[in-house]
């Protein structure tokens, strides 16, 4: 796979170490961002529960990945309440780990 303009592949690994989020500084992205919050007139999309209608955010419908970082055909402006709400598509919530464990003693 190619490399994409802007360092992502370079930083996926450093990213996944740290938690940071290595595309937000890359500038593609950040125009493709600025086209997509301006086409649709800073107003968000997506219309979830608590939606405060003014976007400063995108949402990559279907995830965020390599071939669709900069691809204004899959994001929609979104603010932050609802950009939250709806979370990566595709991700799941881990299946819970239980960590203790009750041990019952008899007292006689």
């Amino acid at each position: 796979m190619g490399a994409q303009p802007g360092g992502w592949n370079a930083n996926k690994r450093e990213a996944a170490r740290t938690g940071a989020v290595p595309w937000r500084n890359n500038p593609l992205y950040k125009a493709a961002r600025l086209f997509v919050l301006n086409r649709d007139h800073w107003t968000c999309q997506m219309g979830l529960d608590g939606c405060v209608r003014k976007a400063n955010t995108v949402h990559h419908k279907g995830g965020v990945s390599d071939a669709n970082l900069c691809d204004t055909n899959v994001m929609v402006a979104a603010c932050k309440p609802c950009n939250t709400r709806e979370g990566r598509p595709g991700m799941r919530d881990p299946a819970p780990v239980r960590r203790t464990q009750w041990m019952s003693m008899e007292i006689s």
